[in-house]
């Protein structure tokens, strides 16, 4: 057999079996070569082992430019032998594929599950055309893998190498309280169950972790997602002592689970404040009236782009900045304040088109009653606004809600001049619901030791009876080491003195309570026990301003007050809502866009698992 047969690159893919047949190293597969030619087997290359063709295709063009070079005519035979070496070799070595083993390919393999995790895209994007010719031309030494491996890459090895570190952080958490959320799917027919677990790390930082978004396959019953989570914690190896509090919506099936599971728990107060405005709404006929003409307004331009674009050529022709109309939602009371909002910008471009076409109208008295429930609504959005932050925790909750009180109060709102008898009724149903919400707030433990042990506050927002109490249910716990019960305190609240000037902002309402002459920075009693002192100075510091960090006091002073700091890591863990869960379940929406519906629960939980907590361990995940 003549040497020239084996000239071709094509002969590195296949075996000649005789004169007109050859096998095929990758599939064995036998193949005519059609009149001695190599034509068929390059087409079989290129059909069935696309990565295989492709080396061969750049091996078979370094070979025909070494060719090229070798040609008569060309420099001496020695500088032709050495650039054909050198640039063989350089040329192979770029054309050289990666095999699975190497590192820059295994690094490339992890940052494509990276940006499925974190981009919710479809396992499926890795084998689009698109994608592919993007890899191709960017890292051509790469060999791309299938949706499969894919699939079992972010599954099972990026899960399990986050889950570890998560495991690793967790035991810097003294004690641990969660928020939890149920969300459902109606496409898929999947519901989850969140878990989120916030603590304070040794050297006080604030931690959100996203443990857990488990499949429900039951009826949503307090006895089995109690089931569930008592799993989930064992799951995670973490013990029910070292879980301070649950923070959940106001279902019954939630509260039956944390009393089966035996966890203390409280409301979500972003969940009662919805609740106060909505049923201080329904009990005002001319408010519920109002609302529904907005609806209807913002439906008629949220329903139709010739509207929209009308409106936006009306708001240009008056110099205005363009802005769109805004629908509110039943589940989040403010984003009807954010319509009503909207609809006072855009009055007057609301106002030109609808002269000119079909659509319901505000008339003098609806623009009236409609500023005036901006103004009123405004300190419940900046609550709501304040609750949502990372930083807040329950610490914040009883100063928050005495200010609403105090500016809801009929003396500081100045009702007698407000001109619409609806608002005036409207701000006395949201004090009483206000005061019904809340209405055992000062004697539940978790919020009152939060609440003293944030230097902010101190014993600003209790009695002194109260405080004295607190103090004792502190000792207890610095001598015995144990978590206080979340009990309450049957002690009668004496009314806090506080200066009587008119506000209706909530900043400068909880300022001006803080600056109230009832001052708790005294010198105490003596008391000989040690841990009494810490108490003692503790209470006798100023109170650190409310644009400081409350961590960075504890973190600062944390030798100075001992074990003190180690119960303020612990009260001051807990969030004031549950929002943290419900944002993971904001994803969990896009999770299951139309290109992922047919995703497996499972699957969907570890990808919002990957989704928060890559990004918390900044990317570093290596074992």
């Amino acid at each position: 057999m003549s040497t020239k047969k084996f000239s071709s690159v094509i002969w590195n893919y296949f075996v000649i079996i005789n004169d007109e047949c050859a096998k095929c190293k990758i599939c064995d597969g036998k193949y005519s070569r059609k009149g001695k030619g190599t034509t068929s087997l390059k087409n079989h290359l290129q059909r069935k082992h696309p990565q295989e063709y492709k080396l061969f295709f750049k091996e078979d063009s370094a070979k025909k430019c070494i060719d090229e070079i070798s040609r008569p005519g060309t420099s001496s035979q020695t500088v032709k032998r050495e650039f054909k070496q050198t640039f063989f070799k350089e040329y192979m070595e770029k054309a050289k594929m990666w095999d699975n083993t190497n590192h820059k390919s295994i690094k490339i393999d992890y940052l494509i599950a990276e940006m499925l995790a974190l981009s919710d895209l479809p396992f499926q994007h890795v084998e689009e055309l698109g994608f592919r010719r993007l890899m191709d031309h960017i890292v051509p030494n790469y060999v791309l893998k299938g949706r499969k491996y894919f699939t079992d890459l972010v599954c099972s090895e990026l899960y399990d190498k986050v889950s570890f570190k998560i495991k690793d952080m967790l035991q810097d958490f003294e004690k641990v309280s969660f928020t939890s959320d149920i969300w459902s799917d109606s496409s898929s027919g999947v519901s989850l169950l969140s878990l989120t677990c916030h603590g304070i790390t040794k050297d006080f930082q604030r931690k959100h972790i996203v443990l857990k978004a488990e499949v429900l396959e039951e009826r949503h019953t307090g006895d089995y997602i109690s089931e569930i989570f008592q799993s989930m914690l064992e799951e995670w190896g973490i013990l029910k002592q070292n879980v301070h509090c649950m923070v959940r919506d106001g279902g019954s099936n939630m509260k039956r689970a944390c009393y089966l599971s035996e966890v203390h728990s409280i409301d979500c107060t972003a969940h009662q404040l919805h609740l106060v405005v909505k049923n201080a709404i329904q009990k005002v006929n001319e408010i519920s009236i109002l609302l529904t003409k907005c609806r209807k307004i913002a439906g008629h331009f949220n329903h139709s782009t010739m509207a929209k674009q009308e409106l936006e050529k009306i708001q240009v022709r008056l110099n205005q900045k363009v802005l769109k109309v805004l629908q509110d939602s039943p589940t989040r009371w403010n984003s009807s304040y954010y319509m009503l909002e909207r609809l006072d910008c855009i009055k007057e471009s609301l106002s030109l088109y609808s002269s000119n076409n079909k659509i319901e109208q505000f008339d003098a008295d609806d623009w009236i009653l409609i500023q005036e429930l901006i103004k009123v609504l405004k300190p419940l959005e900046d609550t709501t606004k304040k609750l949502s932050s990372q930083n807040t925790c329950i610490s914040d909750v009883i100063p928050l809600v005495r200010a609403l009180n105090k500016i809801y109060d009929e003396k500081n709102m100045h009702i007698s001049d407000i001109s619409v008898s609806a608002v005036v009724t409207f701000v006395s149903a949201l004090k009483n619901e206000l005061e019904y919400r809340f209405p055992e707030i000062d004697k539940n433990v978790l919020y009152q030791v939060a609440t003293f042990l944030d230097p902010h506050y101190k014993g600003k927002f209790f009695s002194e009876i109260l405080i004295k109490e607190i103090k004792e249910k502190l000792l207890r716990v610095l001598e015995t080491e144990v978590n206080l019960t979340a009990t309450t305190i049957s002690t009668e609240n004496k009314p806090i003195t506080v200066r009587k000037e008119h506000c209706t902002s909530l900043e400068e309402s909880i300022a001006n309570m803080l600056d109230s002459d009832d001052d708790d920075e005294q010198s105490e009693n003596q008391i000989s026990d040690t841990k009494a002192n810490l108490l003692i100075e503790y209470m006798s510091e100023k109170r650190l301003p409310r644009d400081q960090d409350q961590l960075k006091y504890w973190q600062i002073n944390s030798k100075k007050f001992g074990s003190l700091s180690h119960i303020a890591r612990t009260y001051l863990s807990s969030p004031a809502t549950s929002i943290p869960s419900e944002q993971v379940f904001s994803a969990a929406g896009i999770v299951y866009d139309p290109h992922r519906n047919r995703l497996l629960g499972d699957k969907a939980a570890k990808l919002l698992f990957l989704k928060y907590n890559i990004p918390l361990l900044n990317f570093n995940y290596d074992l």
